[in-house]
């Protein structure tokens, strides 16, 4: 059977090369096929890009990223994000 949703994302610098409302709506689209506490990571370069503003039900983790960031070994990311379904 087909899976119909993700529990969790893995995402690369993807927001990087979209404009904001684009960034939205990606985030809108994830959280609509995830469970309530999946969980979406990803990294920025130099635009940080994340779902606050969108209509997207995510909830930055603002400690679990920092925390994870901290022990991160790839150098060269600006920031690293983990955001929530709520």
């Amino acid at each position: 059977a087909p899976v119909n949703h993700y529990s969790k994302v893995n995402l690369s610098n993807i927001f990087e090369y979209m404009d904001q409302p684009l960034a939205y709506r990606i985030f809108e689209q994830l959280a609509s096929k995830m469970p309530k506490h999946g969980r979406i990571a990803f990294w920025n370069l130099f635009v940080d890009r994340n779902s606050l503003g969108s209509e997207a039900n995510l909830k930055l983790l603002k400690e679990v990223s920092h925390d994870l960031k901290k022990i991160d070994r790839v150098w060269f990311y600006k920031n690293f994000w983990v955001e929530e379904v709520t």
